[in-house]
């Protein structure tokens, strides 16, 4: 009971001392920007998604996960993560001074060499990534038996759809961590980056690389 009392107020303090740094950062999260963006989905998952696994609200979650420590240190990692990164916004404000965490926009003109030249490679780099990570997509579904999407669409199917999510992460015998790295997290951060690039600058290169 003690513990659960200290957690809650622990749970409670953080969002004040959270606002008062990004006050000095000049970041405000009623205003889009990619920080708010991801402070907010972060904020999302630890005031809402945890609470609800730590008191046992989902039936379902509640039936695997039962071991609350396991809980309590994902919301203190969870805690950590967000008080560096508002700490960095607030370093980063100070040493830049003026610094707009709204769309950052960049002209090249023709005639600056170096610039075209950065921007010629990193948009070979994001083809590169993508290829690679494309690869590591098909190698993985060629790996699956039943792709749980498929099976959903199809009844028909003698497996059912949550025995084909489970057997793709959780059970899959190989190295899950390392394909989900490349098919998930590089290629979504890609599509990011591509669709960032296409927004700033409106060519059509940029265009068909998104």
């Amino acid at each position: 009971m003690l513990e659960d009392l200290l957690l809650f107020i622990i749970w409670f303090i953080l969002p004040i001392a959270w606002l008062g740094m990004l006050k000095a950062s000049n970041l405000s999260l009623f205003k889009f920007s990619i920080p708010a963006f991801v402070l907010i989905f972060i904020l999302v998952y630890q005031y809402i998604g945890l609470p609800i696994l730590y008191l046992g609200l989902d039936n379902y979650r509640a039936e695997y996960v039962t071991d609350q420590s396991i809980v309590v240190q994902v919301f203190i990692y969870t805690a950590i993560t967000i008080t560096l990164m508002i700490l960095g916004f607030v370093v980063a404000s100070q040493y830049f001074k003026i610094l707009d965490w709204g769309v950052f926009t960049y002209q090249c003109s023709k005639k600056n060499i170096f610039c075209n030249w950065c921007i010629s490679k990193l948009n070979f780099g994001i083809v590169l990534l993508s290829i690679v990570s494309t690869w590591f997509l098909i190698t993985y579904l060629n790996q699956i038996e039943n792709v749980a999407l498929m099976t959903a669409l199809n009844p028909t199917e003698e497996i059912s759809a949550d025995m084909a999510r489970s057997k793709m992460g959780n059970s899959f015998s190989g190295n899950y961590t390392l394909y989900k790295l490349f098919m998930n997290d590089i290629l979504r951060f890609l599509l990011f980056i591509t669709f960032a690039n296409y927004l700033t600058n409106n060519i059509f290169s940029n265009k068909l690389l998104f």
